[in-house]
């Protein structure tokens, strides 16, 4: 329903879209401006992976003949597998394309084409890694709302990693509906899947050397635009076009 997309962006809010921007358009209006988030495609896609272990391993193991509380460290991997595979054979995995997300590739493009058509601001995973604080400003400035750094010390420190994941275990442990628990994943929690992980950077580099060539060829273009590269460093500075962004015109209210 784009009814609550409209009245958020009407009415001065922040809408997060996991969609590739045509398909986000076929069905929200367009917004004042656009921030937007990427991550190193190794990372990404491990990433990936990993919550498509989380999100399908009750129904496998049920699909299997077994209860998901039987589950197994050997049926997390196996669905990590298959996710790798479909990937790396055919560019994407079908289920992205079918929720209108794209692969890594085809989601950073459709944006990074259309960012010279309104407002926009590019922020890096990594970057807001090593100085959250620079990227919470550099947001900040952008919605025309600059924030003082005893606030924006605030906001790191809520929401880092280690708060998220007390978030996470509290929601579990109490069986608590929220963005960290769901009662079909039971099977999932109980092999240790999570949906926030260790966070790290340069984790997906470790995958095979096969894949992260193939992953290299597929993305060679929008990684490039984005300081991207795999192997030895692997995040460039973020490139000079994309610090210089234009600030909404409407300042966030």
């Amino acid at each position: 329903d784009p009814a609550p997309w409209r009245s958020a962006l009407e009415g001065g809010g922040v809408v997060l879209s996991h969609k590739a921007r045509d398909h986000h358009l076929a069905k929200h209006p367009v917004g004042d401006g656009v921030i937007l988030l990427v991550r190193h495609p190794a990372d990404a896609v491990l990433s990936d992976a990993r919550f498509f272990a989380l999100t399908q391993l009750d129904n496998f193991v049920r699909g299997c003949g077994r209860r998901p509380d039987e589950a197994t460290d050997a049926d997390a991997q196996h669905l990590v597998g298959m996710y790798l595979n479909a990937l790396l054979q055919s560019g994407s995995v079908p289920k992205q394309r079918r929720l209108g997300f794209g692969s890594w590739g085809e989601h950073a493009t459709s944006w990074l084409d259309e960012l010279n058509a309104q407002p926009s601001l590019v922020v890096r995973y990594e970057d807001l890694k090593q100085d959250p604080l620079e990227a919470l400003r550099r947001i900040s400035v952008f919605l025309g709302r600059p924030v003082p750094t005893t606030a924006l010390q605030a906001a790191v420190t809520g929401s880092d990693l280690s708060a998220m994941k007390r978030m996470q275990e509290q929601e579990i442990a109490a069986r608590t509906p929220g963005r960290f628990y769901e009662a079909r994943h039971e099977g999932a929690y109980a092999r240790g899947l999570r949906f926030v992980s260790h966070g790290r950077v340069g984790a997906g580099l470790r995958l095979p050397q096969g894949a992260l060539e193939r992953l290299g060829t597929l993305w060679s273009g929008p990684m490039a635009r984005l300081g991207y590269r795999m192997g030895p460093d692997a995040v460039a500075p973020l490139p000079a076009t994309f610090d210089r962004s234009r600030p909404l015109q409407r300042p966030w209210p």
